[in-house]
């Protein structure tokens, strides 16, 4: 697996009310600091890399370079440990939702990663209306400014901490 480095820093996390496609648990926008830096896979964990450390591939759609799925977060933290006694460490974890958004905004503030202009999605993501429906080899579309790839579609991320309806808790 490749990461990048993600440097500390700070940004505003949330959307606001008006902003489209806005989602009630993504307010209020509150400041977020990241005291610490921290690795992010480049890619989304591939389904030849879950293969190598689980010895097994629970994907339904099947691909060496498809992004793993149908993994529940239990099963991600099997994988985090297997990867952990493996290396003799204890250093891969997931992010937490502030470090996976910091990391996904990739500095910005607009909407999007990549600006406001929602006609560029297709250049940077993988979405329903473009995907075929189904889910697509890790990499292939444009990477956001910190050069991590797919941080907008193709398949859902866990995060480490537990989803709360609102930033409090």
């Amino acid at each position: 697996m490749e990461f990048v480095q993600i440097d500390a820093g700070q940004f505003m996390m949330g959307s606001p009310p008006e902003e489209e496609g806005h989602w009630r648990d993504e307010s209020p926008v509150h400041r977020v600091d990241i005291p610490k830096s921290f690795g992010l896979g480049r890619y989304q964990v591939t389904q030849k890399e879950w293969y190598g450390v689980m010895w097994g591939n629970p994907s339904e759609i099947k691909g060496d370079s498809l992004p793993v799925e149908m993994v529940s977060w239990d099963n991600v933290q099997d994988f985090i440990k297997v990867l952990n006694q493996r290396e003799g460490s204890n250093v891969y974890r997931l992010p937490s939702e502030a470090e996976w958004e910091y990391a996904a905004r990739a500095g910005s503030t607009e909407t999007y990663p990549f600006g406001f202009d929602k006609s560029d999605l297709g250049n940077y993501a993988w979405y329903y209306s473009n995907s075929g429906r189904k889910v697509n080899q890790v990499g292939l579309k444009k990477p956001n400014q910190w050069g991590l790839y797919d941080t907008v579609g193709n398949v859902w991320e866990w995060v480490q901490d537990r989803w709360h309806n609102d930033y409090r808790g």
